[in-house]
C-alpha cells in the first residue's frame, strides 16, 4: 500500500500554513524540508520540540526528513559536517521518524575520477555510522551534478553498502537528466527502494504534474506493488512554480509548462492529479 506525502513547502514557507494546506488536500503525512523559512538541518532543539508540537496538533506526521546532508562538495571538512548529520538524526528522533533523504556529494574541481568515487563513498559510510547509532535509515536521492546522477552510479553505492543504505527513487530526476526510469533505472536499483518522490518531466529542464510527462510513474509504482507488495511511502515534490529556496535545492534551470496563479494551487493540482492517475 502506498501512503501519500509532501514537501509541503512548496506550498508556503510558513509551517502553520503547510499544515493547514496539507489538511486541505486530505494529506496526513509531510515530508519535511523547510520550516518559517530554516532548513530541517539547521533547525536548533525547541525549533523541532515546535515543529513536532505542531503536527500533533494537526494530526499530520513525518513520513521523512528531506535533509540536504550530501549536497555539498566532496571535499568537506567531515569532522565539522558530522555535526550537521547528528543534528538532522536527533531532529529524526524528536519528530518521530525513520526515513532521512540523503545525497552524493558534488565533485570539487580537479579532482580525478577515482579520488572522488573513494571520497564519496567514504564519507557515504561515516553517514552511515552516525545514522546507525541513532537507529535511522538513510535514503539515497539520486540528482543531477551529484555522484548519483545516473542509475549505475547509484546502484554502485547502493551495492557497496549491502543493503545498509537504500533508495529515494526520484523517477522525475532520472528522466530529466535523460536517464530512463523505468524499465532500465527501475530495475537497476528496485530491490533498494524505501520510498519515492513524485515528480513528472521531460528530458532536459521541463517539469509537469503527475501524468503529463513521461517519467513513468504509474508504471514504476504499479510494477512495485506488483513485485514487493509492501507499505511505503510516495511523497509528491511538485516543483510546479518557482518557489523560495528552490535554487538551493537545484543546480539547474527548471522550466514550468504548466501555470499556476499561487503555489498553493500549483501544490494542490500536484497531489489531485497524482491521486487521479493512480486510480
Amino acid at each position: 500500500m502506498f501512503f501519500l506525502s509532501a514537501f509541503a513547502d512548496e506550498y508556503d514557507l510558513d509551517f502553520d500554513k503547510q499544515l493547514q494546506g496539507l489538511k486541505q488536500n486530505h494529506l496526513q503525512y509531510i515530508e519535511v524540508r523547510n520550516a518559517d523559512g530554516i532548513n530541517v538541518a539547521q533547525w536548533p532543539e525547541n525549533k523541532a520540540t515546535e515543529i513536532a508540537e505542531k503536527l500533533n496538533k494537526y494530526n499530520i506526521q513525518v513520513s521523512a526528513i528531506g535533509s540536504p546532508l550530501g549536497k555539498v562538495s566532496a571535499d568537506c571538512a567531515m569532522s565539522e559536517y558530522i555535526k550537521t548529520i547528528e543534528n538532522v538524526c536527533y531532529i529524526a528522533d524528536i519528530l518521530s521518524c525513520n526515513l532521512i533523504r540523503i545525497f552524493s556529494f558534488y565533485r570539487p574541481d580537479g579532482m580525478s575520477d577515482p579520488a572522488y568515487k573513494n571520497t564519496v563513498f567514504d564519507k557515504t559510510e561515516k553517514m552511515l555510522h552516525v545514522a546507525a547509532r541513532y537507529n535511522k535509515q538513510l535514503c539515497l536521492e539520486n540528482e543531477a551534478g551529484l555522484y548519483g546522477e545516473s542509475p549505475e552510479k547509484c546502484l554502485e553505492l547502493l551495492d557497496c553498502f549491502g543493503g545498509v543504505l537504500k533508495c529515494c527513487f526520484d523517477m522525475g530526476n532520472f528522466r530529466l537528466q535523460g536517464y530512463d526510469p523505468y524499465p532500465a533505472a527501475y530495475e537497476l536499483l528496485k530491490k533498494y527502494i524505501a520510498y519515492f518522490h513524485i515528480k513528472d518531466s521531460f528530458d532536459h529542464g521541463a517539469i509537469v504534474p503527475a501524468g503529463c510527462g513521461n517519467a513513468k510513474i504509474k508504471e514504476i509504482l504499479t510494477a512495485y506493488d506488483r513485485e514487493f507488495g509492501r507499505d511505503c511511502f510516495v511523497s509528491v515534490e511538485p516543483h510546479l512554480v518557482t518557489f523560495d529556496g528552490l535554487n538551493d535545492l537545484t543546480s539547474e534551470k527548471i522550466e514550468h509548462k504548466f501555470v499556476y496563479a499561487t503555489k498553493e494551487a500549483a501544490f494542490a493540482d500536484a497531489v489531485q492529479r497524482f491521486r487521479l492517475l493512480m486510480q
